[in-house]
């Protein structure tokens, strides 16, 4: 076909009716015969020119007409040397006729006669006129447009639909009822030893000096090496300990400073895992829900803070405290298990420098974005101030309340309640704006709602009032830790939020200067003064960062 190729492309061109028959007549014979050979064939008739434009569109232009341009012009590629086999075209007396399968700009390119009028003499060339298609049919359309909103996120997204976020809600599971478990069992150990309140303290404050102490260094190993590792290495010490302690109950050689260097380690152990474990949430999900990932991961760590109190309550009274600790041994390993299934995740690499340059430049990233300074500054305010009600929840309610050691828990569970409707409000939010706001409001009400427990004393307006307080408290940790995770850069998140862990650990080393203003100028005194100034601080930043109100 080649040598017909040549031949016709070299033949002089005929005028008249008689070169218009011809043409025609030749033309339809060659186009049949390409179509027969063209799909089947890989040696189709190559369509001979050093141009980047097609056969049709050069004759054009040697008639002094315009060219045609089409997409396919552009894209082939023929050789300098002369005619390149193509297993897509057929040429017919030296014009192309293109099968284009992928494409739908034109199917063919019709030869035309010597005359410009076209020819409509035969039904083979009628049949083989197509046209290029303006735009696409109302099928493809309408494939793409139900494709398109397919793809639409909702406008709530869920976070439920990454499976490493299901494993690690997994692991949260089976992990968080393991902390208030440790605090209950340790507690009644502690007292039931010593009787000593101040032994209390003692332990609480060993286990925030650990926190503060080994919080940024925590946040530097876990930008530096993988997440779910350091989470493992943390939680295998946490069995450890757990297991240490049964074999002093065992052996009847329990004493309260081996429950002191216990709360020690257990410090230690949470500075390096809380940091992976706030950070490692956006590297499961998009950032768009993040918001409702992380009040999905409150909500599962307030419901099974409340199950794993009454857990412990339950197994010390009816068992013994041995049982709790192997239970927190087996709900460890389960989370264990869970970490395998997240994947690697994000890290900045075993570098050259040392963890102090990294925590150097960890803190000069959060104090060059002075929103995330102020996101961990109400941070710490809210730990200062909102919360050492909690530390003097005891005495308020026996002293002021007079309530027993029944009432007193019904006290501590509306605080749980309080704090798990706040997570299912946030949750059902999803990925709301003006968090800013949010924030600035759910600090505010904590603060408001303190002032009115402590001056009306009335036992059902309290539960109701410690229900609002924790759950604006736990509102306002949920979305400052959710805009410190946003606005940190992802290399640095552990790094930052490693940071404000530590200032809020040592706002928790407050409550001691704090309960001796207690003993003197008594309870309801202090925790309202610490109220008001925790309103007066949230309506300043409030009022001076607009770039913080703004944040969405």
């Amino acid at each position: 076909m080649s040598a017909a190729w040549a031949a016709s492309s070299s033949a002089p061109p005929a005028s008249g009716a008689d070169a218009n028959a011809n043409a025609v007549t030749t033309n339809s014979a060659r186009v049949s015969s390409a179509l027969r050979r063209a799909p089947d064939s890989r040696d189709a008739v190559p369509f001979a020119s050093a141009s980047s434009s097609c056969m049709p569109c050069l004759l054009r232009k040697r008639a002094g007409r315009r060219p045609a341009r089409r997409k396919s012009c552009a894209s082939r590629a023929p050789s300098a040397d002369g005619p390149v086999e193509s297993p897509r075209l057929a040429h017919v007396d030296g014009r192309s006729v293109t099968r284009i399968v992928p494409c739908s700009h034109y199917a063919v390119h019709l030869p035309r006669p010597a005359k410009r009028r076209r020819p409509r003499s035969t039904a083979v060339t009628m049949a083989l006129r197509v046209r290029p298609r303006r735009g696409r049919s109302w099928a493809s359309r309408h494939r793409s447009r139900m494709s398109e909103e397919t793809e639409q996120p909702d406008a709530a997204p869920s976070a439920l639909r990454s499976a490493a976020f299901r494993w690690f809600l997994v692991g949260r599971v089976t992990g968080s009822p393991t902390g208030p478990m440790r605090q209950v069992v340790e507690g009644w150990l502690i007292y039931q030893m010593t009787g000593s309140a101040m032994a209390l303290a003692w332990v609480s404050s060993a286990r925030a000096v650990a926190m503060f102490l080994i919080a940024p260094f925590g946040g530097v190993l876990s930008d530096r090496f993988e997440k779910r590792w350091m989470m493992l290495v943390a939680r295998a010490v946490l069995i450890t300990n757990a297991l240490a302690v049964v074999a002093l109950l065992h052996f009847d050689a329990l004493r309260p400073w081996h429950l002191a260097a216990v709360a020690l380690i257990e410090g230690v152990a949470f500075a390096l895992i809380a940091p992976a474990m706030r950070s490692v949430i956006p590297e499961l999900v998009p950032r768009d829900s993040l918001m409702n990932a992380m009040s999905i991961a409150a909500v599962v760590q307030g419901a099974m803070a409340i199950a794993g109190g009454a857990i412990a309550g339950l197994l010390i009274e009816s068992v013994a405290p041995e049982a709790v600790y192997l239970a927190v041994c087996v709900l460890l390993v389960a989370s264990c298990y869970t970490l395998f299934k997240l994947p690697p995740g994000l890290k900045a690499g075993r570098r050259a420098r040392k963890v102090a340059s990294d925590l150097y430049f960890g803190v000069r990233h959060m104090f060059g974005r002075p929103v995330l300074v102020a996101l961990v500054g109400l941070s710490f305010a809210r730990n200062l101030f909102g919360q050492p009600y909690r530390t003097f929840l005891p005495a308020y309610a026996q002293d002021h309340l007079s309530l027993d050691a029944r009432g007193l828990g019904a006290l501590t569970s509306a605080m749980g309640v309080g704090s798990l409707v706040s997570s299912l409000v946030a949750a059902s939010l999803g990925n709301t704006r003006h968090k800013g706001r949010m924030l600035l409001g759910a600090g505010l009400a904590t603060g408001a709602s303190l002032i009115l427990l402590v001056t009306l004393r009335n036992v059902p307006a309290a539960f109701v009032l410690v229900a609002l307080a924790a759950g604006f408290g736990s509102m306002s940790m949920l979305l400052t830790n959710t805009l410190v995770q946003s606005e940190s850069k992802p290399q640095f998140r552990a790094r930052v939020s490693s940071l404000g862990m530590m200032l809020r650990s040592l706002s928790g080393l407050g409550v001691l200067p704090a309960g001796a203003l207690a003993d003197r100028l008594g309870v309801p005194t202090v925790i309202g003064v610490m109220a008001a100034m925790l309103v007066v601080t949230y309506a300043a930043v409030g009022v001076r960062r607009r770039d913080l109100r703004r944040l969405r």
